[in-house]
């Protein structure tokens, strides 16, 4: 599906924090935090928060109601007086864009805000655990397929952390970050920065892990692999929130405002069985966008690969023979933390920030293959 005209105003995150039990950023401060997120969205970009015709906020790990109800009370306070309808949408792929996009094709929609938000597990237990078989053997089926090493897995996720710590002690993070202040058990703390990135992973020290087929003891469900999947090659639960306003070009224009990217292509989503099928599906809708476009991958300046799992972000390396350099330059959810709820905001936050820092045009965001709504986002900044 193509969105010619539309345009993203602004992308901004909050520091991403581990998944911890009463963490920083839980249940009770999530309404806190995305008010905190809309407000710098809307003090940077300049828009008129009454122009704002509604809104998309994705949650993980907690029920859509419930963060449908935090996310209107996160945006009603003084100044926003027009009556927004939030919609909670499940996590999973980048549903919050899908969803805006399909309310810029309405005709009473103009300007989007759309979202998400990830909290810590707190001691009543609402957030999910990830299934670590089903993810390691979607790992497995993948790097089977694209015949990916351990030592290339290691090496990838080394790299992620080691970029990522590069682009936060350059302070090249802190344009993308709104500062957050949240109340724990210990007072009032002000987030400032991430605090999942972990300088000290290297390959050497990852060789020394176990495959999580064998530990876990599921060799006899699939006897032919080769275990090589760790632990350390799945992205994280996080905590954190993101959020970005989405315009048609025409309104962008009307309210004089300065869109840093247009969004060339979104497709959705991908039906294959198995996650090396919905990978290769994935495949062929960004030939087919990026042919439509006229440009090919070389023409790419960045790729932002949901780093869900490491063998994913390789597995679009050997797809499409894409520079080393260009992919997943500012680390990802590997050394940032997985926001299920967030993540493509998230990444397009990021993304965006990256094609600024290094003057780049185009950029191709893709989510996890693994999620139900597999979505590919081409962007051309401005």
């Amino acid at each position: 599906m193509l969105a010619q005209s539309a345009v993203i105003v602004d992308a901004l995150r909050s520091p991403i924090t581990t998944a911890e039990i009463d963490g920083p950023i839980s249940d009770p401060s999530v309404g806190n935090v995305l008010t905190q997120i809309f407000d710098g969205l809307i003090r940077r970009s300049g828009v008129d928060p009454n122009s704002v015709d509604n809104g998309v906020v994705a949650c993980g790990g907690v029920g859509r109601d419930w963060v449908e109800i935090v996310a209107r009370d996160a945006w009603r306070k003084e100044g926003r007086t027009k009556p927004v309808t939030i919609t909670g949408v499940s996590a999973g792929g980048s549903q919050d864009v899908h969803t805006a996009m399909q309310r810029l094709r309405s005709d009473n929609s103009q300007l989007v805000i759309a979202g998400g938000v990830d909290c810590s597990p707190t001691a009543s237990g609402t957030h999910d655990q990830p299934n670590q078989v089903l993810e390691a053997q979607a790992a497995e089926i993948i790097s089977v397929k694209y015949k990916l090493t351990r030592e290339q897995l290691d090496d990838y996720v080394a790299r992620s952390h080691r970029r990522a710590a590069a682009v936060a002690d350059a302070g090249e993070f802190r344009d993308e970050i709104v500062p957050i202040s949240v109340w724990t058990r210990q007072g009032r703390m002000m987030i400032c920065a991430d605090t999942t990135i972990n300088s000290a992973v290297t390959a050497e020290s990852l060789a020394t892990l176990s495959p999580l087929g064998e530990r876990l003891e599921f060799s006899e469900c699939l006897p032919d692999i080769r275990w090589r999947i760790t632990d350390a090659h799945s992205a994280r639960p996080a905590a954190g929130a993101s959020a970005m306003l989405i315009s048609t070009e025409r309104r962008a224009d009307e309210l004089q405002l300065d869109p840093r990217a247009r969004i060339h292509a979104i497709s959705v989503p991908v039906t294959g069985n198995e996650p090396a099928e919905r990978l290769a599906e994935q495949a062929q809708e960004t030939r087919e966008a990026l042919h439509h476009l006229g440009i090919d991958t070389d023409q790419i300046d960045h790729f932002e690969i949901c780093e869900a799992s490491a063998a994913v972000p390789l597995a679009w390396q050997a797809e499409f023979d894409i520079n080393p350099a260009v992919l997943n330059p500012r680390g990802g959810a590997i050394s940032l933390g997985h926001l299920s709820g967030a993540s493509t905001a998230r990444m397009l936050t990021t993304m965006l920030g990256a094609l600024d820092a290094t003057g780049g045009r185009y950029g191709l965001q893709i989510s996890a293959p693994e999620t139900r709504i597999a979505t590919i986002l081409i962007v051309e900044r401005f």
